[in-house]
């Protein structure tokens, strides 16, 4: 094969390539695509929690969707997290333990 014209080698190598990516993709099989792979769990602390809510909270309106954004959060969270608190007895959010 060294002694192979280079158009020849090429294509060849292309298909060895592809032949072992659809080989490594069906012996995963299509239920580990990135896509599927995500953290379980709630990854934040109650702490956390509080202190990005009272950053939210104390921020104006054109703030919010910033602070959202540096901390990689969505309003969902926000949501959530702001009717844990109002629902929890009082100091019951901030002694839940770290995960």
């Amino acid at each position: 094969m060294t002694n192979a014209p280079t158009a020849v080698r090429r294509p060849l190598a292309l298909a060895a390539m592809t032949l072992l990516l659809a080989l490594s993709w069906w012996q995963v099989g299509p239920s580990h695509q990135l896509s599927d792979v995500r953290m379980r769990g709630d990854p934040f602390t109650a702490r956390y929690e509080l202190a990005v809510l009272a950053a939210y909270d104390a921020a104006e309106d054109g703030e919010k969707g910033a602070i959202l954004r540096r901390k990689c959060l969505y309003s969902s969270h926000i949501v959530d997290w702001g009717r844990a608190r109002d629902a929890a007895p009082r100091g019951a959010a901030a002694t839940r333990p770290a995960r």
